[in-house]
């Protein structure tokens, strides 16, 4: 099997991850293409390493990729759905998602993305923060959403352009997610990491 390593965007010592070769994947939102195939993580936690009670919130994601970039697949259940206005779709329910060519390269950017699953917001929203040092290469991505009974999957293809990676086997890149949640009656703002920040 092809793989890709993938670490840790800020951390100081971060572990590297096999990351699978996927083909045939369309993004549109669905899992069946995956079939049982991706990197797997079942459970994200806050930087405290606490988490909601699984009726209330819980994301877990996949990740692949193939000749045209990175692959995320999100699952997220929500028992809520509270989205952000347009100046801000990280302050809310929504997905963040850093990508860099290497763990502390000036080559990164941010993608915020605010699904759709609220009946104010229904509509999938995204926005990309440039952080690259060369920005001569426009950014891009391509997301897309399907609404469940009990929350949302987005589907997301994060181009190696944007980095200026040649993809093959062995080549380290970076990437980091925070999925939020908001929630009136409770905490307010509420962040899972994968990974978080190193504190030491």
């Amino acid at each position: 099997m092809e793989t890709l390593l993938l670490v840790l965007l800020a951390a100081n010592a971060a572990p590297v991850h096999d990351i699978p070769r996927l083909d045939k994947i369309v993004v549109d939102g669905k899992p069946d293409a995956w079939g049982a195939r991706g990197f797997r993580v079942h459970r994200m936690a806050d930087r405290k390493g606490q988490t909601r009670p699984a009726n209330d919130f819980a994301p877990a994601f996949r990740l692949g990729w193939s000749d045209e970039g990175l692959l995320v697949l999100v699952t997220v259940k929500d028992d809520t759905a509270i989205e952000a206005p347009d100046d801000g779709l990280w302050s809310r329910d929504g997905i963040e998602i850093f990508v860099a060519a290497r763990r502390r390269s000036p080559q990164y950017y941010q993608l915020a993305l605010a699904p759709g699953a609220s009946p104010v917001q229904p509509e999938l929203r995204k926005r990309l923060v440039d952080k690259r040092k060369d920005q001569s290469q426009q950014l891009a991505c391509e997301a897309a959403r399907t609404k469940t009974k009990d929350g949302y999957i987005c589907e997301i293809l994060l181009p190696w352009k944007n980095i200026g990676v040649e993809p093959k086997a062995g080549h380290v890149a970076a990437f980091q997610i925070y999925v939020n949640d908001y929630d009136k009656d409770e905490t307010g703002n509420y962040q899972v990491v994968w990974h978080p920040y190193n504190q030491a």
